[in-house]
């Protein structure tokens, strides 16, 4: 995708726009009201040189002496990059984000790797990697959800 600013003027209008790479129009999508100075991205589909794997797992356990449930989850994302050039990419997961009290939701640090992501207020994780030449990695992700006795229904 690419993301841009419009640093014109005026405002760009919604309707329809030409994709266009360095080798001559490749599709068309659409693009909605984009004000002056606002931020706003534009889809160019998938890479074909990227491949994306993803799995996930729960843990459940309840605490003994406070009665609160603890349920553990992981996401991990794999990536292969089929490419003999490094390619740069942006991996976003999502965790809850607790609206009351008798709920918390928090990151489990030493199980999330290979580094913490930024973590904006509506729970999006995020990480930057470059994946190099026919190379693999991936992001792991582990988040706590802990509830009060007597919460049900998440």
């Amino acid at each position: 995708k690419a993301v841009a600013v419009n640093e014109g003027p005026h405002p760009i209008l919604a309707g329809p726009v030409e994709l266009i790479r360095e080798h001559g129009l490749i599709g068309w999508t659409k693009v909605l009201f984009v004000a002056p100075r606002e931020r706003f991205e534009l889809s160019f589909g998938h890479d074909d040189a990227l491949r994306v794997a993803r799995a996930t797992w729960q843990e459940s356990k309840v605490d003994e002496v406070d009665q609160w449930t603890h349920v553990d989850s992981w996401a991990m994302v794999y990536l292969s990059n089929l490419e003999e050039a490094a390619k740069r990419v942006e991996i976003v997961e999502r965790i809850p984000v607790a609206e009351i009290e008798h709920v918390k939701v928090s990151l489990v640090e030493k199980e999330t790797r290979p580094r913490l992501p930024t973590v904006d207020k509506d729970g999006l994780c995020r990480w930057e990697l470059e994946v190099g030449p026919n190379a693999q990695t991936g992001v792991q992700l582990c988040w706590r959800l802990s509830t009060a006795p007597g919460v049900e229904g998440l």
